[in-house]
């Protein structure tokens, strides 16, 4: 018997893809990318991180303190690039 992913199982798939182009576009950018090119793959990067933490299980409270704490944070740069770019686009 196979087993078929779970919707939140591909869910989970197509974000960790996507986190990983996004760690390389964001490594090719940070050399010789424009600054809003840059600002924008940063943040479409954490904001994937941050769906991707939010379907993460976790097995014991310690994991989850950790798992709680890393989506915080990538939440944080979230909204921090959102207002960088805000903030660039309204002066452009």
């Amino acid at each position: 018997m196979t087993m078929k992913p779970t919707p939140i199982g591909r869910d989970r798939d197509h974000l960790i893809d996507e986190t990983n182009r996004l760690q390389r576009e964001r490594a090719e950018l940070s050399v010789t990318g424009p600054t809003l090119a840059r600002l924008r793959c940063d943040l479409r990067y954490h904001q994937a991180m941050t769906q991707l933490l939010v379907l993460t299980d976790t097995w014991d409270d310690d994991a989850r303190v950790i798992v709680n704490g890393r989506r915080l944070m990538h939440q944080f740069f979230a909204d921090h690039y959102q207002h960088e770019l805000e903030q660039l686009e309204e002066m452009a």
